[in-house]
């Protein structure tokens, strides 16, 4: 900024500071009031529940269908996907297996050539 070398232009600038003073303000107010929601023990429990299950809950699930039936859902939506994971868990073991016992078997496994 070039230096002000009139009262006018001196008028102007505070004017200018004092607009991006309020706007400023503005910002500040709506992240404390941002903070200040974060932080009710409502939006911290959504908050722990979704971070502890991966499971995305909402703040309006809980108030609008009960907390206990809100929590019921996230329990279902935890325990089928953890169901998946542990059905694709046990296709891998369960194919690993059978590739193990095809290994040994073909290794042991006295060919026609070998017994005459």
């Amino acid at each position: 900024m070039d230096r002000i070398s009139t009262i006018e232009e001196l008028r102007a600038e505070i004017a200018r500071l004092r607009i991006v003073a309020g706007e400023q303000e503005q910002l500040i107010r709506h992240d404390i009031a941002s903070l200040r929601e974060q932080w009710k023990p409502m939006n911290m429990l959504v908050s722990a529940v979704s971070s502890l299950t991966g499971v995305q809950v909402s703040k309006s699930m809980f108030v609008n269908n009960g907390f206990v039936f809100g929590l019921s859902l996230v329990m279902q939506r935890l325990l089928l996907r953890t169901e998946n994971q542990v059905s694709e868990k046990v296709h891998e073991w369960t194919d690993a297996l059978i590739g193990k016992i095809n290994d040994f078997i073909s290794r042991h496994a006295k060919s026609p050539k070998q017994g005459e």
